[in-house]
C-alpha cells in the first residue's frame, strides 16, 4: 500500500458510486411498477367508463356514433392537454366474437383473448396494453387498449431523473468524502511535518497531549524511538569523551619527553625522534578534536544560541595563529563588513572557523595566500575562505566531510599529515546552526571554504 489516503479515499469513493448505482436501479424498478400500477388502474377506470356508455346505447347506429364522437375527441388537442395523456382505444365484441364496434385507433381484428384480465399486444409495430370486460346482461366483450409509448417515456424520464440525482448525490458525497479525510488526517499531517523540520540531531519528545487520541499512541513510540536514540548516542558521546580525556595525559607526556630527549639526543637519533614527536603532535591533536567532538550536544548548545559578529570573531581567531601565518610567510587578508551578526554558540562558531583557519594554514605552501571574506547578501551571512593549497578534486569534496577521511594524495602535496575530523567538526557545527556547507575551486588554485548562515541583521549587500 503506496498511500493510505489514497486507498481510503479511492475506496470510499467506488462504494459511494455503488450504493448510487444501486439506488438507481432499484429506484427506477420501483418507479416502473408504480407508473404500471397507476396507468393499469387508469386504463381499467376508462374500460368501466366506456361499458357504461356503451350500455346506453341501442344497436350498431349508436355504436358507430360513440366511435365517431371519439375518434374526433383523439384528434382534437385542447391547451389542456398533457404530455402524458395516452392514446386510447376499445372493440366491443359479442360472447361469439363478432366485432360490434370499436374505436379508429384499433384494427377490426381480436388482438388478446376475451377474458377478463389484463394482457398485451402489439399494434402496427406498436407495443399496447388492453384490459378486457365482459357485460354478462347483454352478452359482449369490452376490450379497452392504451399505447404503451407514454409509459415507456415517462419511465425514461424517471431514470433519466433518478440517475442525474445520484450522480449528484455521489459527487456531493465525494466532495464531502475528500473535505472530511482532509480535515480528518490533518494531525498525522501536522505531526509529519513536525517531524519533518526538525533537525537530524533534534531528538526531544513530542508534545502528544495536543494530538487526537488515536494519534498518541504513535507519537508515544516515536518518543519511546527518540528516547532510545538520545541514550545510544549519550552514550558513544561519553565514551569518546571518557576515552580522549584519559589518552589527552599519557599523550602530553609522551610528547613532553620525545621534546626533552630530541633537545638532549645527537644527530643520529634526531630523524627518529622528530617523527615520532610528529606524530605525537598528530594523537594530540586528533584527541582534542575527538573531544570537541563528542562535548557537541546539540539540545545543550542550542539553548546557548545568542548574536555573533562572525568579522571579530574571525579576527580573533586570525590573531591566535598568527605564529603560524609568520612561520610559513603566509600572505593573509580578511576582508569583513563591521556589525554582521549570526545567531549562535560563540564557543561552538570559534571552534569551526579555528578548524578552517588550521586546514588553510596547514595545506597552503610556503608564501601562500589565505583570503578571508565576511559579507551580507540576500539576508543571508556568507563567511569564504580560500588558499591557495592543492585544493579538493570536484569527486572528493563530498567525501571529505566525512568523519576520519583521509586524502593521501592532498596530504602529500602539501607535506602535512591529519586526522580527517576537521572538516567533519566544521560540517556538523554548520549543520546546528543551520548553516550551508560548500566546498569549490580557489581563484588561486586551492579549496575554497563557504559557509551561508541566516542573518539576524539588516546589512548591505557587499557585492562580489
Amino acid at each position: 500500500m503506496k498511500s493510505m489516503r489514497q486507498f481510503l479515499l479511492i475506496a470510499l469513493l467506488a462504494t459511494i458510486a455503488l450504493l448510487a448505482l444501486l439506488e438507481s436501479i432499484w429506484s427506477h424498478r420501483q418507479g416502473m411498477h408504480e407508473i404500471d400500477e397507476v396507468f393499469d388502474a387508469q386504463l381499467a377506470q376508462y374500460a368501466r367508463t366506456l361499458l357504461g356508455l356503451v350500455d346506453h346505447t341501442s344497436g350498431q347506429a349508436s355504436l358507430l356514433e360513440l366511435e365517431r364522437r371519439l375518434a374526433a375527441s383523439e384528434r382534437f388537442h385542447s391547451p389542456e392537454h398533457h404530455p402524458y395523456e395516452a392514446q386510447l382505444g376499445f372493440q366491443v365484441w359479442s360472447d361469439s366474437a363478432e366485432l360490434l364496434g370499436k374505436s379508429s385507433s384499433l384494427p377490426p381484428t381480436q388482438l388478446v383473448p376475451l377474458e377478463a384480465s389484463f394482457s398485451g399486444a402489439d399494434v402496427d409495430g406498436q407495443p399496447w396494453r388492453f384490459f378486457s370486460l365482459h357485460d354478462a346482461e347483454h352478452g359482449r366483450w369490452l376490450v379497452a387498449g392504451q399505447n404503451s409509448a407514454v409509459r415507456s417515456e415517462l419511465a425514461a424520464r424517471f431514470a433519466l431523473h433518478d440517475v442525474s440525482t445520484a450522480l449528484a448525490l455521489a459527487v456531493a458525497l465525494g466532495g464531502a468524502v475528500v473535505m472530511i479525510m482532509r480535515l480528518g488526517l490533518a494531525p498525522l499531517d501536522k505531526l509529519a511535518w513536525q517531524v519533518g523540520q526538525r533537525d537530524a540531531d533534534d531528538l526531544r519528545p513530542l508534545d502528544g497531549a495536543a494530538l487526537p487520541r488515536e494519534l498518541q499512541p504513535l507519537a508515544s513510540s516515536i518518543n519511546d524511538a527518540f528516547g532510545l536514540l538520545q541514550n545510544a548516542l549519550d552514550r558513544e558521546r561519553q565514551f569518546a569523551s571518557d576515552a580522549a580525556h584519559e589518552l589527552r595525559t599519557p599523550v602530553a607526556i609522551i610528547q613532553t619527553q620525545l621534546e626533552n630527549a630530541l633537545a638532549e639526543s645527537g644527530e643520529a637519533a634526531e630523524p627518529a625522534l622528530r617523527s615520532a614527536l610528529e606524530a605525537t603532535r598528530s594523537l594530540g591533536q586528533l584527541i582534542g578534536q575527538l573531544l570537541e567532538l563528542a562535548r557537541l550536544s546539540p539540545a545543550t548548545q542550542r539553548s546557548n544560541h545568542k548574536p555573533v559578529e562572525l568579522t571579530r570573531l574571525v579576527a580573533e581567531q586570525v590573531a591566535h595563529h598568527v605564529s603560524a601565518i609568520d612561520a610559513k610567510h603566509l600572505d593573509v587578508s580578511l576582508a569583513g563588513q563591521a556589525g554582521v551578526q549570526v545567531q549562535g554558540n560563540p564557543r561552538l562558531l570559534a571552534i569551526l572557523v579555528r578548524n578552517l583557519l588550521d586546514n588553510a594554514i596547514k595545506y597552503t605552501p610556503d608564501a601562500g595566500t589565505v583570503d578571508i571574506v565576511v559579507r551580507s547578501r540576500q539576508s543571508m551571512v556568507e563567511l569564504s575562505i580560500c588558499d591557495s593549497g592543492p585544493g579538493i578534486p570536484a569527486q572528493l569534496r563530498q567525501r571529505a566531510l566525512q568523519r576520519f577521511c583521509r586524502l593521501p594524495q592532498q596530504q602529500a602535496d602539501a607535506g602535512v599529515s591529519g586526522s580527517g575530523l576537521g572538516l567533519a567538526l566544521v560540517e556538523m557545527i554548520a549543520r546546528m546552526h543551520r548553516a550551508t556547507l560548500d566546498l569549490g575551486s580557489a581563484e588561486t588554485g586551492g579549496l575554497e571554504v563557504t559557509l551561508r548562515f541566516p542573518g539576524t541583521s539588516p546589512a548591505v549587500d557587499a557585492g562580489d
